[in-house]
């Protein structure tokens, strides 16, 4: 523990004195998401001897993030400290235990807080907890050799497909089989309710009450192809007493997809079109509307055998809007009365650019871009070292209808342009470091045209 403490206070006072990224800004949630991805702890294997296995560990996350947010403040900064403690039980090889605690600090600059939200420490609160089990003996019985079956119930975090329809953290249940080249998976979720909800016109839009049933059924018997088809429901059981304004949204989306790799050796694709249908309210109204919308995504991306290991990606992103909308999530600014919805809303994410980062509502967006690893032949502490960059050129669907930053309001499609650049370093095998910057150029759909501009970086340390 003393080379835990030692580094705990060296990390906090770098955090504190100087940049070290921050995300409790609702709009940065790809900093969540970096970290979920990078950092998510695996089931821990039991040996062969071991009924009882147990293991613990968390990591400390400092953050700092700037950004230029005109016209509501010039510039705002933020440091921001998360620490997370998890602890993993194993039973037989088949039943498994899981909780993860996390204790978070927000500073924000004086007057660069966001709305309510103030300078202040966020004390233990459950991040993930669960209960799961295998039973492949019974499934090999049942469903033939190799077939497993698999059920999680709890806190924990689900994603469909490429993470457009469904992503995040929830309350829920997942079953999950394979027999042969067929896997299937269902689960009922909840969101949390202390999280923020979607709609932020919502009269108590801190709190969120919906409900979600997916469906992920896969193949892969096509050797390099694996297709799937998606189906996800949503209820939205949030309570509002408002007489003149219902906000209930009802959506139900099916989707088809397909990822693997293509003839030219190293090159990947992704590929996923969904229909989203079912009822909304239209602003000012307590009667719904019929909702229909489509979405389609397809990524491609390149490992290049050449020193420095260079990845090439390009992404073509798009979403069905409205004319009628003002905000494609919000109701009070949302559909006109009379009229269908044909607003593509996702309960997912997918990372759409640090400056703008905007939701995959009533947007076309064109992503390209590479990593390198210039020193991963230089030593063995330089390998990990990686630089990329991302070009993004964004365009409205309904040139009318806004999108999920509210200050693209013109009638315009043309809504700007973006150059991200990222470096990510695994120092250690515990401790890496992370830098992101971006830089917006806004287009027609801005009166604004002044660029913005987004900087974090961020230190991790991992026990």
């Amino acid at each position: 523990m003393t080379k835990f403490n030692g580094l705990f206070c060296l990390i906090f006072c770098i955090g504190a004195a100087a940049p070290a990224l921050a995300q409790d800004d609702p709009d940065k949630k790809f900093l969540d998401q970096e970290k979920t991805k990078e950092l998510e702890q695996e089931p821990t294997p039991a040996p062969e001897s071991q009924d009882l296995v147990w293991d613990w560990g968390g990591w400390i996350n400092m953050q700092y993030l700037s950004i230029e947010d005109d016209p509501f403040e010039s510039r705002r900064e933020q440091r921001f400290h998360d620490l997370r403690l998890w602890g993993a039980a194993t039973i037989e090889k088949r039943y498994r235990v899981y909780a993860r605690l996390r204790s978070t600090f927000q500073d924000y600059n004086d007057g660069d807080q966001f709305g309510t939200r103030e300078n202040e420490w966020d004390l233990f609160r459950l991040d993930q907890g669960y209960l799961e089990a295998s039973w492949p003996e019974c499934a090999s019985k049942l469903l033939g050799a190799g077939s497993n079956v698999h059920v999680r119930a709890g806190r924990q975090y689900l994603a469909m497909g490429t993470g457009l329809l469904f992503n995040g953290v929830v309350d829920g249940i997942e079953l999950d089989g394979q027999s042969g080249p067929w896997s299937a998976r269902l689960f009922g979720a909840l969101t949390i309710h202390s999280h923020d909800d979607m709609d932020r016109s919502l009269p108590d839009r801190d709190f969120s009450d919906r409900r979600f049933i997916g469906l992920d059924i896969a193949y892969a018997g096509f050797g390099a192809h694996r297709p799937y088809a998606l189906m996800l429901i949503e209820r939205d059981r949030n309570e509002e007493s408002d007489p003149v304004q219902d906000y209930d949204y009802n959506a139900n989306y099916f989707a088809l997809g397909s990822r693997g790799t293509l003839y030219v050796r190293g090159l990947g694709y992704h590929v996923e079109a969904a229909y989203e249908y079912g009822r909304s309210v239209a602003a000012g109204t307590v009667g719904s509307e019929h909702l229909g919308a489509w979405a389609f995504l397809i990524n491609l991306d390149y490992y290049a055998p050449l020193p420095t290991s260079p990845l090439l990606f390009i992404g073509l992103w798009w979403a069905t809007g409205d004319k009628d909308r003002t905000s494609p999530t919000d109701t009070t600014t949302g559909n006109l009365q009379s009229t269908n919805d044909e607003g593509f809303l996702p309960f997912g994410y997918l990372q759409t650019g640090f400056a703008l980062s905007p939701q995959l509502a009533n947007i076309h967006i064109l992503r390209m871009g590479g990593t390198f690893k210039p020193l991963e032949n230089l030593s063995a502490w330089t390998k990990t070292l990686e630089l990329g960059f991302s070009f993004y050129l964004y365009s409205k669907d309904q040139s009318a209808g806004g999108i999920s930053d509210p200050r693209a309001f013109n009638d315009s499609k043309r809504v700007g342009s973006e150059i991200d650049l990222f470096m990510r370093w695994r120092l250690l095998s515990d401790l890496g470091v992370s830098m992101n910057y971006g830089h917006f150029m806004p287009g027609g759909a801005y009166d604004d045209r002044h660029g913005r501009d987004f900087f974090s970086m961020g230190l991790t340390y991992s026990f």
